[in-house]
């Protein structure tokens, strides 16, 4: 027999003792590692699922040595034990998990901290914001969040998190702008303005996203420059960034959120069809818009977007997403002369989709009158996994 093959079935063996038996099998686990360092990875490995389940003081102690083995896969079922019986058990070993190079490990030390936290260690916590996994950042950065609402821990996680916002790690950077954008947290909104530029994607995403949430009227002229420096960059022959368009679209829903009317005439550039300005970019402009002439139409805007909603039949039709919020905006403006055009999209039986409900909503901000809503498809489908047995 293969020996990885036996290796896997006596760690097998060994986990589903340690299930049918949670006390008793410390003698055993002992045992096996009677070596200590020495012993084999594989009697490791069956000696921790042995005592994975037990909480008796003598099984924690053996945890505890199993939670500092160079093997991440005999350290990760005893930290995991450890903090079920009591995180407390951890928080002498959280740091060096924090350090591992096993992204498992460094989660399990990051949420020992989160389980008992206390000033010092949100601030450790923040620092795993750089951390390499995807995964791990994102958890850490949720966790702060929810850490943030308890009062003695706010401070410390802002003045720590603001500290990597001042820094150059590109994960690190995504990560706090997100958080201090979601904590609303207005002294961050001038170093968002300067990652607009930044060298990574993701930065540059989050950071239009953040100053769009934190909405600071100061930053507004200088995110205006910055639109329309990247807008002329669009219509130019040079290829495009892939998160221009998403980072623009943030940028130019904040003008429409906040009714900054010196952005308008950069939001009507994106009204006629032009591909190089984007769906996401378009669509946000369009939308904005329809705030910025709230309850007060602009008859020649209104025609410009009903020609839009209506632009189905040439070579390159409008975008959906356009149309949509083309519709919106004649709403939002109260465009009351546009009604017939926005009515015969919404004959019965109305679809379930996203643009006959926009322009649903439309009609009924125009008219008041009560439109029904479409009731809900039924769909179709054969081969699935569940079907019943017979007609």
């Amino acid at each position: 027999m293969d020996y990885h093959v036996r290796v896997r079935r006596r760690v097998e063996a060994a986990r589903s003792a340690g299930i049918l038996v949670d006390h008793g099998l410390e003698a055993d686990a002992r045992a096996m590692t009677a070596g200590g360092k020495a012993a084999s990875m594989s009697n490791r490995l069956c000696a921790v699922q042995l005592v994975a389940r037990h909480a008796g003081a003598d099984a924690v102690a053996l945890l505890q040595g199993f939670a500092v083995d160079a093997e991440p896969a005999i350290a990760a079922v005893a930290l995991a034990r450890l903090i079920e019986i009591d995180p407390h058990l951890v928080l002498p070993l959280a740091a060096g998990a924090i350090r591992s190079t096993d992204a498992k490990i460094r989660q399990l030390g990051a949420h020992a901290y989160v389980l008992v936290p206390d000033p010092v260690r949100v601030v450790v916590l923040a620092g795993v914001l750089n951390d390499p996994h995807p995964g791990l950042r994102h958890a850490v950065r949720e966790w702060l969040y929810e850490l943030s609402l308890v009062p003695e821990l706010d401070d410390p996680i802002r003045r720590s998190v603001t500290e990597i916002l001042a820094g150059d790690d590109w994960r690190g950077l995504e990560q706090a702008a997100l958080l201090l954008a979601t904590l609303d947290h207005k002294p961050a909104a001038a170093r968002l303005v300067e990652l607009l530029d930044y060298r990574r994607a993701e930065v540059r995403v989050a950071a239009a996203w953040g100053a769009k949430m934190l909405a600071v009227p100061e930053t507004l002229p200088a995110l205006l420059t910055a639109a329309l420096r990247k807008t002329e960059r669009r219509t130019g022959e040079d290829p495009q960034p892939s998160d221009l368009d998403v980072q623009m679209a943030h940028l130019l829903e904040l003008f429409g959120k906040t009714k900054y009317r010196d952005a308008e005439t950069l939001l009507r550039r994106h009204v006629p069809k032009n591909p190089r300005l984007g769906t996401f970019s378009r669509a946000a402009a369009i939308w904005s818009l329809g705030f910025l002439h709230q309850g007060v139409p602009d008859e020649d805007l209104a025609r410009q977007l009903v020609q839009r909603l209506n632009d189905i039949q040439s070579p390159l039709p409008e975008l959906t997403a356009v149309r949509a919020m083309s519709a919106v905006s004649i709403g939002r403006m109260k465009a009351v002369s546009q009604v017939a055009a926005l009515r015969q999209y919404v004959a019965p039986p109305l679809a379930a989709d996203e643009l006959p409900l926009r322009i649903r909503w439309a009609v009924i901000e125009l008219t008041g009158e009560s439109i029904p809503e479409p009731s809900s498809p039924i769909i179709g489908r054969r081969g699935w996994f569940l079907e019943p047995i017979g007609p």
